[in-house]
């Protein structure tokens, strides 16, 4: 709205003067609106220079190191609300190895680590025959009965067909055929194969001595029982199982000295 001063002309006073006054108003008006909005407009331009930008961070990526333990991990960002995360992680278990670990290392890899490998030892029965315990050896008036005794024939778990009867042996440790010193003797002893019984002579030891063959290149002795049902370890029994073995005896007092291992035979 225009103000008019108090002490300007009357346009109505004037003549032809009204429609001039009502342009020269309106071009007033006009100017001043011009000049309100070129002010506003420099005044939002240099609000908005004095406002400096802001720019917003971007978060950086956090990089986390997971640890043999149970705990709390807090990630934050610029922009972002915190953010809770747990992590779980279970520690490698020590093994203590009872044996030093053997470590294998080849070109371009890695280490590679094995434990030793555990051998157990044998348990199968060896084929050869066990040698027998060897007694302390007997001295009587000078004269001195060692070695040890192997038998040969017949083989374990013989079937006897017959009544005769053939039983071979070895005398070890380079006897080369020679026959037991004065005052002993071989004798083959028989029984059956039960607990309650125990070897006896299937011979007489000293009548039979010098009927006791020997090959001198094998150093096998041989000796044949014509009816083996009829000797005291058997009995006379129709059938059974019996044990056999040979045996350097102490001819008076009778007493064992050196025994083989037995064998089993039926019949």
């Amino acid at each position: 709205m225009a103000i008019i001063p108090s002490n300007s002309v009357d346009p109505k006073s004037v003549p032809g003067g009204t429609g001039k006054l009502v342009l020269l108003l309106g071009g007033i008006a006009f100017v001043v609106a011009a000049v309100l909005v070129v002010a506003g407009v420099f005044y939002f331009s240099r609000t908005q220079a004095a406002d400096p930008a802001v720019e917003t961070p971007q978060s950086t990526p956090t990089t986390l190191i997971a640890t043999p333990t149970v705990g709390l991990v807090v990630e934050s960002a610029p922009t972002e609300a915190p953010q809770v995360v747990m992590i779980v992680t279970s520690p490698t278990p020590t093994v203590t190895p009872t044996n030093p670990p053997v470590v294998t290392e080849t070109a371009g890899s890695s280490e590679v680590v094995r434990s030793p490998t555990a051998t157990r030892a044998p348990t199968s029965t060896p084929t050869s025959t066990p040698r027998p315990f060897r007694p302390t050896p007997t001295a009587t008036a000078g004269v001195t009965v060692d070695g040890w005794i192997e038998p040969i024939t017949p083989d374990e778990n013989f079937y006897l067909p017959a009544d005769g009867l053939t039983f071979q042996w070895k005398w070890h440790d380079n006897k080369a055929c020679q026959s037991p010193p004065d005052g002993y003797g071989f004798e083959i002893r028989i029984w059956r194969d039960v607990s309650t019984d125990f070897p006896k002579g299937a011979m007489n030891a000293r009548d039979e001595k010098p009927n006791i063959s020997c090959d001198p290149e094998s150093g096998l002795y041989t000796f044949t029982i014509g009816n083996v049902k009829k000797v005291p370890g058997v009995q006379n029994a129709e059938f059974g199982r019996f044990r056999w073995d040979i045996a350097i005896v102490q001819l008076d007092p009778y007493a064992p000295v050196i025994t083989s291992p037995s064998r089993i035979f039926y019949y």
